[in-house]
Parts: structure tokens; C-alpha cells; sequence
């Protein structure tokens, strides 16, 4: 007995390492045997293999018949996968109500990946405190979203006490996993000193990490900073620059300050017609002040 399991469990080791260098074939021909027999982390394997069309014809019917085999013996990563096959309708009708069964089923099993999945269809359905419950236990896990998702709960003080210490813990999470809006949002903090000690250099470093990421948010917020001289050199040119890379993203924000760069020819050359452009951008997307300075415009006759 313990032979065959040793010999079982070098097999499946063997066959991942196939499948992590892309020898699909190879980890096919040692899964499909150990699939055959029963085991369900194979079954589970050749699932997504036939799902992706991995080393075989790809075929969603026998994608989905490995993985409910697996799924049936509680493998959590086959329930997860058949939330996503009747979520996204891969080879059948999307089933939201099937979706949301596999989901549960599998973040009872523990998968971070549907535990923050089901907590956002509690979310969006309204139900935010049974959202809160698995984006936290997703976030336990180290999921980036589900830490992101619940600094935004304590943040916003949704179906908890507004608490931004906790917020703040969160967006770190998330921010140090590479999360560009947690990095925005943890600039944000540092800059308005909201339960946290005002800190321009913090917001400049978190804001900088996003706009690497080419977040529309963090770049507008760098180019505020290098237009004030907070936390950074005061450069103007700099300035309109993020605010152009933000703005061509259809920021409204930053489409208004660089209209006003090029209203007052700060940062770059004056340029009414220039202005006129991006004020409109902002004015399309309901920005008030963007409107404003239109009116003024035409009334001035520029």
C-alpha cells in the first residue's frame, strides 16, 4: 500500500513538472492513467487541461466531466473550476446559480480564489457583511483583491465602524502584493494624513509604485505633487506630463488639470485650443469646474 502511494504521489510530481514547462503531452500521458483509476487530483488536472486545450483538443464536456469527478471526492480546486465553466458559460449556458453552488463549495474548502469570488456576489447583491466574512478569510489567504476589497469596507465604514487603521493594514496587504490600487489608495492615505501621520514622501513612494503600473489615479496624484513640490522636486513640465498620461486614459481629473496647464501655461506652452480640448473631455464626463472654465472661455472669447 504505501509502495502504490509513493509511486502515485512521484507520479503526479512528475507530472506537474511536465506541465509547468509546457510538456502538456507528457503530463497527459502519467495523469490520464491516475485519472482513470480514480485519483482525484489527476481528474482534476486533466479537467484543466482539456479546458485549455493543453497537450489535447480542447473539449469542455470532458473538462467538466474530470473535474466534477474530482469535485465529487472534495477537491476544492475542481469545485472552483466548475463555478467558473457555469459562471462564464465555457462550453455550455452560463448557470449563475450553478456558478454560485460550486463557489461555496469550494471557499468551504478553503480556495481563496472562490472564497473572494462569492464574497463579491454577496457584494453586489447587497449583502455586505457576508461579504466581509469571506473576503476576510480570503484575505487570511493573501488574496490581493479580497485584502483590497476589505481595506474599502473599513475605509468607507461599510457594514463595519469606519476604522482606518484597519483600512490602512489592508491596503498594505494589497499594496505590497503589487495591487496598483491599493498603492493608490495608500498614497491617498499617507497625503491626507488620515489615520496615519501626514506623510508627502509615503504618498510620493505609493503613488509612484501605481503610475509604474500606469494606474489613471496614481498618475494624476504624482502629477499633483510634482505640481506643488510635495514630497518631490516641484516640476511642472513633470507634472503635465503624468497628467497627460492619466488624462489620455479618460481621467476626468487630470484631463481638467491639464487643461488648466494649458490655460495658464503652467508646465507647458499656453494654448487655448489645447485647453478647449481637454476641459471638453472633462466637461463630457460631468466635471463641473471643466465646464466652468468653458464658459469662461467663451465668454472671455478665447
Amino acid at each position: 500500500m504505501n509502495n502504490d502511494s509513493d509511486n502515485t504521489k512521484a507520479r503526479l510530481e512528475q507530472a506537474s513538472q511536465f506541465y509547468q514547462k509546457d510538456d502538456y503531452a507528457a503530463a497527459y500521458d502519467l495523469w490520464q492513467p491516475l485519472a482513470e483509476q480514480g485519483n482525484a487530483q489527476a481528474q482534476c488536472n486533466l479537467g484543466s487541461l482539456y479546458a485549455q486545450g493543453a497537450g489535447v483538443k480542447q473539449d469542455f464536456a470532458l473538462a467538466k466531466q474530470y473535474w466534477m469527478q474530482a469535485a465529487e471526492q472534495n477537491i476544492a480546486h475542481a469545485q472552483y473550476c466548475l463555478a467558473l465553466l457555469h459562471e462564464h458559460g465555457w462550453g455550455t449556458a452560463p448557470d449563475a446559480a450553478n456558478a454560485r453552488q460550486y463557489y461555496e463549495q469550494a471557499a468551504q474548502n478553503g480556495h481563496p480564489d472562490a472564497q473572494y469570488n462569492l464574497a463579491v456576489i454577496y457584494d453586489e447583491t447587497g449583502d455586505l457583511s457576508e461579504a466581509r466574512k469571506w473576503y476576510e478569510l480570503a484575505a487570511e489567504q493573501g488574496h490581493p483583491d479580497a485584502q483590497f476589497n476589505l481595506a474599502l469596507l473599513y475605509d468607507n465604514g461599510e457594514s463595519v465602524e469606519r476604522d482606518s487603521s484597519k483600512a490602512r493594514d489592508y491596503y498594505e496587504q494589497a499594496a505590497q502584493q503589487g495591487h496598483a490600487d491599493a498603492q493608490n489608495s495608500l498614497g491617498w492615505l499617507y497625503y491626507h494624513g488620515d489615520g496615519i501621520e501626514q506623510d508627502y514622501g509615503k504618498a510620493y513612494e505609493w503613488y509612484g509604485k501605481a503610475a509604474a503600473q500606469n494606474d489613471a489615479d496614481a498618475l494624476c496624484n504624482l502629477g499633483n505633487l510634482y505640481l506643488h513640490g510635495e514630497g518631490v522636486d516641484k516640476d511642472e513640465a513633470k507634472a503635465c506630463e503624468y497628467f497627460e498620461k492619466a488624462a489620455e486614459q479618460g481621467h476626468a481629473g487630470a484631463q481638467y488639470n491639464l487643461g488648466c496647464c494649458y490655460l495658464q501655461g503652467v508646465g507647458v506652452s499656453r494654448n487655448d485650443n489645447r485647453a478647449k480640448k481637454w476641459f471638453k473631455l472633462a466637461a463630457a464626463q460631468g466635471d463641473e469646474d471643466a465646464k466652468h472654465n468653458l464658459a469662461l472661455m467663451k465668454k472671455a472669447k478665447r
